[in-house]
């Protein structure tokens, strides 16, 4: 993430509390390059069987993935020599864009165009708003959005989630109450699409487990085994891929090479 720029990008504005870089709050270059990964050995695996025959080597690295997962971002450099800033939550590019704060829990509103404010200022209740010169484009918008932001938060205060979210589904507005984990798992829509799966662990019985997103039409994916024990193929895989007999295998487990 250092390397990578993603902290370049991650963070709250200068001048803000805490202002900064920070990582983001998971892995994110060990994932985005296993995902740049599996496309490759896709596109390799296709090319060995419809066109030479022949496997290949596939070389990637983190910090080349990271790189590229932010092109986005890293085109307005390499073309127009302008480096991203900090923004937190807010974007760089349109306003208002953010989150805000409702009666009982924060919201993410996402305004990308001139379209999305008149119908976010509609779902307000204050149509008016979309007249007003310094709020009638999305240029004007972001230069005045230090106006703009305390206006919608002054609105948004005073009702709950579930007053807001469904007016602004209505009418078309991108946003999105934010989730902790526990409320995520609640959604009826995270229940809708069985995202979570139980599996039979050896140590901890029924065990709920996240899992994949892709759903196949013609080839389900079953769910049969849980997470492995620390070791538990380790054998198998020494043998049976690599190999090895019985006391070379005893060798490496001895001299803690290997756990079991």
């Amino acid at each position: 993430q250092a390397m990578g720029g993603v902290m370049a990008l991650t963070g709250a504005p200068e001048g803000q509390p805490g202002a900064g870089p920070q990582r983001a709050g998971y892995p994110i270059s060990d994932l985005t390059s296993g995902f740049y990964a599996t496309i490759g050995i896709l596109a390799a695996l296709h090319h060995r069987d419809t066109v030479s025959g022949l496997g290949q080597y596939i070389d990637l690295s983190l910090l080349d993935a990271q790189v590229a997962a932010t092109s986005t971002m890293s085109m307005s450099y390499l073309i127009a020599g302008q480096l991203p800033v900090r923004v937190g939550l807010g974007s760089q590019l349109t306003a208002p864009y953010g989150d805000f704060d409702c009666a009982d829990g924060k919201i993410m509103i996402a305004v990308g165009n001139d379209k999305q404010f008149v119908q976010l200022c509609h779902a307000l209740g204050h149509p008016e708003m979309a007249l007003e010169e310094r709020f009638t484009t999305t240029s004007l918008r972001v230069q005045h959005k230090q106006e703009l932001i305390p206006i919608i938060n002054s609105i948004l205060s005073q009702h709950s989630l579930n007053h807001w979210m469904p007016l602004l589904q209505k009418a078309v507005v991108p946003s999105a109450p934010i989730y902790d984990f526990k409320q995520v798992f609640e959604d009826p829509q995270i229940k809708h699409r069985e995202l979570v799966k139980s599996v039979d662990h050896p140590l901890a019985g029924a065990m709920s487990v996240v899992g994949n997103p892709l759903n196949f039409s013609e080839t389900p994916i079953e769910y049969k085994r849980a997470p492995p024990l620390l070791g538990q193929h380790t054998d198998e895989i020494l043998r049976e891929v690599l190999g090895m007999d019985a006391p070379e295998i005893a060798l490496l487990a001895e001299q803690k090479v290997t756990a079991s």
